[in-house]
C-alpha cells in the first residue's frame, strides 16, 4: 500500500512539475526590455514568433518598477516575419538602426508625434511599408523613402499618402519636402567638405576623430 502511494505522489509531482515548465514557457514576455543610463527602457527583442498586430507600450514593468519606453534598439524586431502591424505608443522617441530588420509581413507602422528620430537603416530587408506618421515628424522618412520604398500617411492632414516608394508624391507638403531635401544636400556637403579637409593639420585631425569616436559611443549607448 506505501508503495502505491509512493508511486501516484511521484506522478503527480513529475506532472505538477510539468505544468509549471508549460505555464512558465506560455507566459514568457514577448517583448524585452533594458534601462538605459538615462533611466529610460529600450526595447532590444521581440519575440520572432508573434503574429498580427502589436503595440509597443509607452509605460513598462521592469522588477517592480515603472520605466518610460523612449527607445526602439538596434535589431529589435528584427526576423519578426509574422508581424503585419506595429503601433508605437506615445513618448517613444528614437527608433535604432536595423530596428524592423527583415520583417517581411510588416505593413504599417504607427509612428507618434513624439518621435524625434529613425535611423536611415531601420527598414532593410521590409518590403513596401506604410509610415503612418504626423506632419511634424514625416521628414525622417521621406529623405531616404525613395530607396526604402516607404509609403508615407500622414495622418493629421488632408490629401495626405505620400507614395515615395513608386516615386508618385502627393501635392500636399510637396515644397517642405523639396526644402528638406536641398538642407540636407547642403549638410552632405559641408560634412564632406569639412571631415575631408586636406589643408587640415595633422593635430587637429587626429581630434576630430576622437571627439567622432566619441560621439559616435555616446549614441550607441543611447539606443
Amino acid at each position: 500500500m506505501k508503495k502505491l502511494l509512493s508511486v501516484i505522489l511521484s506522478v503527480l509531482i513529475a506532472f505538477s512539475a510539468f505544468g509549471v515548465v508549460a505555464y512558465a514557457e506560455e507566459t514568457a514576455e514577448p517583448l524585452m526590455f533594458e534601462i538605459n543610463e538615462e533611466g529610460y527602457a529600450v526595447l532590444v527583442y521581440c519575440d520572432p514568433t508573434l503574429e498580427g498586430e502589436i503595440v509597443v507600450p509607452y509605460i513598462v514593468e521592469i522588477d517592480g518598477e515603472f520605466y518610460e519606453v523612449k527607445y526602439i534598439g538596434e535589431n529589435a524586431f528584427e526576423g519578426c516575419e509574422f508581424i503585419t502591424s506595429i503601433e508605437l505608443s506615445k513618448g517613444i522617441e528614437q527608433i535604432g538602426d536595423m530596428a524592423f530588420l527583415n520583417c517581411t509581413s510588416l505593413v504599417d507602422l504607427y509612428i507618434p508625434e513624439t518621435l524625434l528620430f529613425c535611423a536611415y537603416t531601420a527598414f532593410n530587408g521590409t518590403q513596401g511599408v506604410t509610415v503612418h506618421c504626423y506632419s511634424a515628424n514625416y521628414q525622417f522618412f521621406t529623405v531616404f523613402g525613395v530607396i526604402q520604398s516607404l509609403r508615407i500617411d500622414i495622418v493629421d492632414s488632408v490629401g495626405d499618402d505620400l507614395d515615395l516608394g513608386i516615386g508618385n508624391i502627393g501635392s500636399v507638403d510637396l515644397v517642405n519636402t523639396i526644402i528638406l531635401l536641398i538642407k540636407r544636400i547642403i549638410q552632405l556637403v559641408l560634412y564632406f567638405s569639412i571631415n575631408f579637409d586636406t589643408d587640415a593639420e595633422p593635430e587637429e585631425v587626429s581630434v576630430k576623430a576622437a571627439n567622432s569616436a566619441v560621439m559616435t559611443k555616446a549614441s550607441v549607448a543611447v539606443l
